[in-house]
């Protein structure tokens, strides 16, 4: 001990390898926690979407009713109008048309509020409904 400072046989570590390592735990810290709040986040977007995706949407069996509308409504005007002008003149054939044209808006217009009122009710039921 010739010098008056006590000193160390050996060290174990440097300053810079203390701050190096320090570094390196933050950053897996630091990675762990990035990888978890990604985790959570993907998790309540899957809840959300889930949450706000249509059961059941209306706008899909629309093109399904017009097509059936129009399958039935004209096999069914062509008859009714036969059938009432070969019995009773032009305006007998012109009554039946209305009618089968007026039952089929009807029933479409029925069925369309059905529907709608139906998937208000659904999306209404799963939007207070609590996870």
């Amino acid at each position: 001990m010739a010098s008056g400072r006590p000193q160390t046989p050996f060290r174990l570590s440097s300053p810079e390898s203390d701050m190096a390592l320090d570094q390196q735990v933050v950053e897996q810290y630091l990675a762990r926690i990035e990888e978890t709040l990604e985790a959570r986040v993907e998790e309540l977007v899957e809840e959300r979407t889930k949450e706000l995706a249509p059961l059941h949407s209306p706008a899909r069996d629309y093109t399904g009713r017009i097509a059936a509308s129009l399958a039935l409504g004209i096999p069914l005007t062509a008859v009714a109008g036969g059938v009432a002008s070969h019995g009773g003149g032009s305006g007998a054939g012109m009554g039946a048309i209305i009618a089968v044209v007026s039952v089929i808006f009807g029933l479409n217009v029925f069925y369309t509020a059905a529907e709608i009122i139906t998937y208000a009710i659904e999306a209404g039921t799963r939007r207070h409904r609590r996870p």
